[in-house]
């Protein structure tokens, strides 16, 4: 309920409720945002893969002549010598 937005089901009785009831809600909440970046991750990891976004000193690297690209270190599918 806490994450949905319903808020308590009925009044706190004191302060104690009040401060469980608040640190509940922000644990709550930041597991949530843990729990999908680390399923998210590898997801989006592999997309950028297939999308060939590699970054080379900053900017995407750009096409040779040869329609090869040019890599800081070797990796699969980049070309052997010519760095």
């Amino acid at each position: 309920m806490i994450l949905g937005g319903m808020g308590p089901v009925g009044e706190l009785p004191n302060a104690g409720a009040m401060f469980f009831d608040s640190f509940y809600a922000l644990y709550s909440g930041i597991t949530l945002l843990g729990t999908v970046a680390v399923i998210l991750t590898p997801i989006v990891h592999r997309m950028l893969h297939a999308l060939h976004a590699d970054v080379d000193e900053g900017c995407l690297a750009e096409p040779r002549t040869d329609g090869t690209r040019r890599y800081r270190s070797p990796r699969r599918g980049a070309p052997k010598s010519g760095y």
